[in-house]
C-alpha cells in the first residue's frame, strides 16, 4: 500500500520540509520558474521534501540526478492495488466511522482531527485513512488523496477495492475503530455543472462501508437538502447517520469559498435547534470544546450499544 511505501521513504530520508499546494502561488507568468528554482535549491542542499502536489512536471532530473528520490507526494496508483482478489472484498470486523458533508469547505478534515485527538486521549486504538495530502503528517495509517489538485489515478471499482484492502490491513493491526472522511458534497448541488457530480465520493463511500456517519452541514443549508443527504447515505450503504456537525460560518454561496464573519451565537443556536428538530439528530458546533467532547462520547456510546 502507499502507507508501506511512505514508511519506507520516511525512514530512508528525514523529511526536512513541507511544500503545500503551489499552483496558484506560482501561476503568475513572470514567476513560473520560481517553484523549480526553489525545489532545486532544497534538493541541492540534500533536503527531503514532502510535497502536496505532484512535481514530476518540473522535469527536475534534467538538473539533479535522481531528484524524485528525495520528494514524496501522497498519490495512489494502479501499482498499489491488491492483486488476484477476483472481485472479492474483505469483511471488516471492527467499527467504522465516516465524516461526510453537504458541501466543500466546511471543516470536515478539522473535524476528523478533533475526533482523532479525543479518541486517542481516551486510550482507543484508532485506525485512520485520510483523504487530504497531509494525512501522513498527522500520523494517520493511510492516505487516499482525491481532493484538490490530487494525483491519485484510481477510479470506481479500483477505489472501492483499494479502500477495502487498506481497511483490512488496518483492522489486522489491533485497531478498535477506523475513522475517515469523504471530500466535498455527497449530493449534486448544481445539476447543470458537470464537475459537481460526486462520483469519487460515491466510490469512496462504497469502499469504506461505514457503520456510522457524522454529517457536516452549513448554516445556509436547506433542511430538505440535509434530509435528502441523510436518506442517500443510509440508502447507499447499510449505515446510520448519528449526528450533524454545524459549521458556524456563512459563505456568500456554496461554491464561492468567500467566508463572511462568524454567525452570531443566537443565529447558531436557532439553526442548531431547527436542524435537530427536523432531523431528530443531535447537532454539534464545530470548534466548540464542549460540543466536540459530547460528540465523541456519542460516537463511543453508539458503538457500545
Amino acid at each position: 500500500s502507499i502507507a508501506n511505501f511512505f514508511n519506507d521513504v520516511k525512514y530512508c530520508y528525514k523529511p526536512d520540509g513541507i511544500l503545500g499546494h503551489t499552483d496558484k502561488l506560482f501561476s503568475v507568468s513572470e514567476k513560473e520558474d520560481m517553484l523549480k528554482k526553489l525545489v532545486c535549491s532544497l534538493l541541492k542542499n540534500d533536503k527531503f521534501i514532502f510535497a502536496f502536489d505532484d512535481l514530476r512536471y518540473l522535469d527536475l532530473n534534467e538538473e539533479i540526478e535522481d531528484a524524485y528520490d528525495k520528494i514524496f507526494t501522497p498519490q495512489v496508483t494502479q501499482e498499489y492495488l491488491p492483486q488476484n482478489r477476483f472481485g472479492f472484498m474483505h469483511y471488516i470486523s471492527i467499527p467504522t466511522l465516516l465524516v461526510c458533508g453537504t458541501s466543500p469547505r466546511q471543516g470536515k478534515f478539522s473535524l476528523q482531527l478533533e475526533i482523532r485527538r479525543r479518541l486517542l486521549e481516551r486510550g482507543i486504538k484508532l485506525g485512520q485513512i485520510g483523504t487530504e495530502p497531509s494525512a501522513f503528517l498527522f500520523g494517520m495509517d493511510d492516505c487516499f488523496h482525491y481532493g484538490y489538485n490530487h494525483s491519485t489515478t484510481l477510479k470506481g471499482h479500483d477505489t472501492i477495492q483499494y479502500i477495502n484492502n487498506s481497511m483490512y490491513d488496518i483492522s489486522e493491526c489491533g485497531k478498535e475503530i477506523i475513522l475517515s472522511g469523504c471530500q466535498s458534497a455527497m449530493l449534486v448541488r448544481e445539476e447543470n455543472y458537470l464537475f459537481t457530480y460526486p462520483l469519487e465520493q460515491h466510490s469512496y463511500l462504497l469502499g469504506f462501508q461505514p457503520d456510522a456517519i457524522v454529517l457536516c452541514v452549513n448554516m445556509f443549508d436547506d433542511i430538505k437538502f440535509i434530509t435528502r443527504t441523510i436518506s442517500y447515505l443510509e440508502g447507499a450503504v447499510e449505515c446510520k447517520v448519528i449526528a450533524l456537525v454545524l459549521y458556524p460560518q456563512i459563505y456568500t454561496s456554496p461554491l464561492s469559498g468567500i467566508v463572511l464573519p462568524d454567525a452570531k451565537s443566537e443565529s447558531i443556536d436557532e439553526t442548531k435547534e431547527r436542524f435537530s428538530k427536523k432531523t431528530g439528530l443531535k447537532v454539534f458546533i464545530l470548534g466548540d470544546f464542549g460540543n466536540m467532547e459530547e460528540l465523541v462520547t456519542s460516537v463511543i456510546s453508539f458503538f457500545s450499544e
